[in-house]
């Protein structure tokens, strides 16, 4: 039983348990570690999404005007940093599946 585990120290042990347990080749591990990767990008993208559109409601609310010059620019750069975020996955996974 212990023999069809993967040995997570030893991350280089892992293309014999592959091809002995899973039945793929080297290539066919890396197009399912490519895929679980796009999948977790979907999921981060969306919860950025979410933030981005919360942020951007922010600025519509009454207290927001109480807010210092110095929380203003930090809400600014948050703001920049959810948008930069939610844009740059988008185009490297688009850019990345034209290869």
């Amino acid at each position: 039983m212990g023999e069809d585990r993967v040995d997570t120290d030893h991350p280089e042990r892992d293309d014999s348990w592959d091809q002995q347990a899973r039945h793929e080749t080297p290539t066919e591990r890396l197009d399912r570690n490519w895929t679980d990767l796009l999948q977790e990008l979907r999921v981060v993208q969306t919860g950025v999404q979410l933030l981005t559109g919360f942020l951007l409601t922010l600025p519509f609310q009454a207290r927001f005007e109480k807010l210092s010059t110095f929380q203003q620019d930090v809400y600014l750069i948050t703001v920049g940093c959810s948008v930069a975020g939610g844009a740059v996955p988008s185009h490297c996974r688009s850019r990345a599946l034209d290869l």
